[in-house]
């Protein structure tokens, strides 16, 4: 599965947009995506003109944080190097 960078996005939507709405005339310029990526674009595109929120789509989260990771860590170096024991205590 490619990724895009929002500029990417948002260039294809301007197009998009530009073309009437036309899939197979963005993809033929840029290359890329696929009608359903840029119709999931178009829709996101949509929703935050009118809610004035950004999409987080594509967007990576972090699923724990620093001081999570470095507590697993030291728990297994500290406690006999055993992925199970520290994942079970955590």
């Amino acid at each position: 599965m490619a990724k895009y960078t929002r500029e990417q996005r948002q260039r294809a939507v301007e197009l998009y947009v530009k073309y009437e709405g036309c899939a197979a005339d963005v993809i033929r310029e840029l290359g890329y995506p696929s009608r359903e990526a840029l119709r999931m674009w178009h829709r996101d595109w949509l929703d935050e003109q009118g809610t004035g929120v950004s999409s987080q789509r594509g967007e990576r989260y972090a699923r724990y944080t620093e001081e999570q990771k470095r507590a697993a860590v030291d728990h297994y170096l500290t406690h006999g190097r055993r992925a199970s024991r520290t994942m079970r205590q955590m």
